[in-house]
């Protein structure tokens, strides 16, 4: 990409006010609520993309390959390359979930998990997390939290099935990351440079 006839000004503060000042024919700025925009009369411009850009992993393929009984560097290189991709993975994953808490009264804890079973969209990942809730004295026992991931697409149906189901004070938290199993990326890397996925892949091949 290139751009011609610009100019570069360094300004501390009250960026907003540099188009009236004259100073910038427009800004870029982070917003969330627009009462800045309104107040000083600017606009936001629709699909104003400044840059497209993308991140390439770039590797020493023969530090990626070498045997590590011989190059110790070899397994700290792929162990750091490894938690990279799946630290990125898992955050991509974790961009399109939210993570849900509730309480349910109930008889037990597999009367609980038969009636979220009953909905989809409470099954979570693997199912949901179900523990007992330790009441006050004097206040009477069967109630339980419950805790699932579910998509964002899905937040409020979710929510409308476990009102159904006896949920209350449900909370919605962001999920930073989703570690699952070995991610498909660095699978297909494994496959590429032709080493094992795991390190015990590698001992076991070079102890046969």
């Amino acid at each position: 990409m290139s751009i011609r006839n610009y100019k570069l000004l360094y300004q501390d503060g009250a960026l907003e006010a540099a188009t009236q000042l004259g100073t910038a024919d427009c800004i870029i700025d982070l917003i969330s609520s627009g009462v800045t925009l309104r107040e000083n009369n600017l606009k936001e411009i629709q699909g104003g993309t400044i840059l497209h850009s993308e991140m390439q992993l770039v590797g020493n393929r023969f530090r990626l390959t070498a045997d590590p009984a011989q190059y110790p560097f070899a397994r700290r290189l792929r162990d750091f390359v490894r938690e990279l991709i799946e630290r990125m993975d898992a955050h991509f994953t974790a961009q399109e979930h939210f993570n849900v808490i509730a309480n349910i009264r109930g008889e037990s804890a597999g009367d609980v998990a038969r009636r979220l079973g009953e909905f989809t969209d409470l099954r979570g990942l693997d199912g949901p997390t179900i523990s007992t809730v330790i009441p006050p004295r004097g206040v009477a026992h069967g109630m339980y939290a419950i805790g699932l991931v579910v998509k964002k697409t899905q937040i409020y149906t979710a929510m409308k099935q476990l009102r159904r189901v006896g949920g209350r004070g449900v909370c919605v938290l962001p999920v930073t990351f989703v570690f699952e199993g070995t991610t498909d990326r660095w699978q297909r890397l494994c496959s590429e440079l032709n080493i094992p996925v795991e390190d015990d892949e590698w001992k076991s091949s070079h102890r046969a």
